[in-house]
């Protein structure tokens, strides 16, 4: 095992302490993606009802502080289920995962009020295939993805870095390059995070057993990488291929 959550590990090398099989590591692996569906899911469903709620629309994006407020709401849960969720008992940690999908889905609203129903569901769709395949490639890869985790995140930088300057450039050309990256550079955090779920879910074993609210609370933070990895392809997608109304 060459670190926490590493992936260079054999399956049963630490079954000396807790045992992990493999219909063990699929039945997790089904729990983070429902997590994850289901959080986008709500965060769907919360955006629809506020487009079709002209009052919440109104209170939300008519007032600068409400916007705001609800911005730094949403980076304040996955900042504190990132770092705490190991922490906080079970069900807080999954009420804290729903509640930044609830959050979310409520700024994602305004994308039902720039861009077209055709471009959000083509967007969608885009975004669904892309992350499947990367999805698949990182479940099923022999290959140690460690390294492409690293650039991802170098990358990852460097686009928010030139995101900024573009804010007070203003350049379409820039930004668009800025969403071609971003989209490359989500596809690799996807098959990333997509096998470090299987050295997560070792650890948690041989740390907790199966079937502990700890293996559980993991579940949930790899769900909460996967969905954030989902909705990046989305908006990038949809900024460079979408028709604003």
């Amino acid at each position: 095992m060459n670190n926490e959550y590493g992936t260079n590990v054999n399956l049963y090398d630490a079954a000396d302490t807790h045992t992990v099989t493999e219909e063990g590591l699929a039945a997790y692996f089904v729990r983070v993606m429902t997590y994850m569906l289901a959080g986008i899911g709500v965060t769907a469903i919360v955006a629809i009802a506020c487009v079709l709620n002209p009052l919440i629309m109104r209170v939300v994006f008519n007032s600068n502080a409400m916007f705001i407020g609800l911005v730094i709401a949403q980076f304040a849960a996955v900042i504190a289920l990132s770092a705490f969720a190991h922490k906080l008992p079970k069900v807080a940690a999954q009420v804290l995962y729903f509640l930044y999908a609830v959050l979310t889905g409520v700024t994602f609203s305004m994308i039902g009020i720039v861009f077209s129903v055709s471009s959000i569901v083509l967007a969608f769709v885009a975004a669904s295939a892309i992350f499947g395949a990367m999805a698949i490639y990182g479940a099923t890869t022999k290959r140690d993805l460690s390294r492409l985790g690293t650039i991802a995140m170098f990358g990852l930088i460097g686009v928010l870095v030139c995101g900024l300057i573009n804010v007070f450039l203003g350049n379409t050309m820039f930004e668009a390059l800025i969403s071609c990256a971003a989209i490359a550079i989500f596809m690799a955090f996807t098959a990333y995070d997509i096998q470090k779920i299987r050295g997560i879910y070792i650890h948690a074993v041989t740390t907790a057993g199966e079937g502990s609210a700890y293996v559980e609370k993991t579940a949930i933070i790899g769900a909460l990488s996967l969905y954030l990895d989902f909705i990046n392809l989305f908006i990038r997608i949809l900024s460079l291929f979408g028709k604003a109304k």
